[in-house]
């Protein structure tokens, strides 16, 4: 069983831009943005569509988990995303960022592989879930962290995995996993984030 020794309860929050941010000074559309924009253009619909998604005039969407743990043995859901947004399209996922801040036990036998990601037994993988019945559809590796490693790492991963971006239908959701794994081996976390930008 996974043993998370840490964290006193989990803080999650989630927002649709429409504005900017002081840490973040892009400007993220959100499904009202969107609708309003194709409202004014005075062509057909599916041509509006199709300009907006070339345009990547896309939906936006992120949750945040900042739940400190040291994760043992570890295969555990850290953080669920909101359904995916999306209007007419059948797979509207356009980008996928995943960010972690982590790092391992701060040790090892193995003096070789310190300061690189080589033999690191802890990392995260992202899955996409079924929206209906939250079983796992696909999971793939996002991660691994710095082997030994001294110091919280910030980690950003722009996720390409076709599996994942072909896939995905309107409602599905998106886990970040926590994974550790051999005696000794300790995933120490502080955050993870998953931002999801969606053809609407």
């Amino acid at each position: 069983m996974p043993n998370h020794d840490g964290g006193s309860g989990r803080e999650f929050a989630s927002g649709s831009g429409g504005e900017k941010g002081p840490e973040d000074p892009e400007f993220h559309p959100t499904p009202g943005d969107i609708a309003f924009v194709r409202s004014i253009f005075p062509l057909p619909a599916e041509l509006v569509t199709e300009i907006l998604d070339l345009a990547e005039y896309w939906a936006y969407s992120r949750v945040i988990c900042s739940d400190e743990g040291r994760f043992h043995d570890a295969n555990t859901r850290y953080l669920q995303s909101n359904p995916i947004q999306g209007g007419d399209f059948e797979h509207p996922l356009r980008r996928l960022v995943v960010t972690t801040h982590s790092k391992d036990q701060g040790w090892s036998s193995y003096p070789e592989n310190r300061g690189t990601r080589d033999n690191s037994w802890t990392w995260f993988e992202l899955t996409l879930d079924d929206g209906e019945t939250d079983d796992e559809i696909v999971r793939v590796e996002v991660m691994r962290n710095i082997h030994a490693g001294s110091v919280l790492e910030e980690y950003r991963a722009t996720i390409e995995d076709e599996r994942i971006l072909k896939q995905a239908k309107k409602g599905d959701r998106l886990s970040v996993w926590v994974r550790a794994m051999f005696p000794g081996w300790c995933n120490e976390v502080r955050s993870a984030k998953i931002e999801a930008w969606a053809a609407c």
